[in-house]
Parts: C-alpha cells; sequence; structure tokens
C-alpha cells in the first residue's frame, strides 16, 4: 500500500493571497490616520510628532489615532469572534 502524498511536498501556491490579508489592515489603519478633511503626507505626518502642541499634531494625536486603533481593535476582535464561532 503507497502513502498518500503529503500536503507540505513541493512548492506553495496561493501565497500571494496570505500577503494581502495581512498587508491590508496596516495599510487600512495608515490611511485612516492620513486622509481626512485635512490630509496628510506620510512625511507631514512623522513630522507633526515632533511639534506637538501644532493644530495638525493635535488632530492626529487626539482625534485620528484614538479613532483608528480602536478601530483596528473592534476590526480584530469581530474577526476573532468570526473565527471561533
Amino acid at each position: 500500500v503507497a502513502a498518500a502524498p503529503s500536503r507540505s511536498a513541493g512548492p506553495r501556491r496561493g501565497g500571494g493571497a496570505g500577503v494581502i490579508a495581512w498587508a491590508l489592515p496596516p495599510l487600512g489603519l495608515l490611511l485612516g490616520l492620513l486622509l481626512g478633511a485635512e490630509t496628510l503626507s506620510p512625511g507631514a505626518a512623522l513630522a507633526l510628532l515632533g511639534e506637538p502642541t501644532s493644530p495638525l499634531a493635535r488632530l492626529l494625536l487626539e482625534w485620528r489615532l484614538p479613532r483608528v486603533l480602536a478601530a483596528g481593535c473592534v476590526g480584530a476582535l469581530l474577526a476573532l469572534g468570526g473565527a471561533v464561532f
């Protein structure tokens, strides 16, 4: 009786979907920080971290960052709930 071939034998296929699935949430969180009524570039957002008293820095740190982190946590919990049930 011949043994059934292992699933791990040979090259992996379909790895691109996994990369996309792992890259989209951080990309979405980054876009949530940068886009809005006042759009920021990534360089401008990093520069604003050095001057926390400017109005744009306050917008980024006090409004957008908590909103984006909360959205990420809610999304992660929804994904976990979907995986459990």
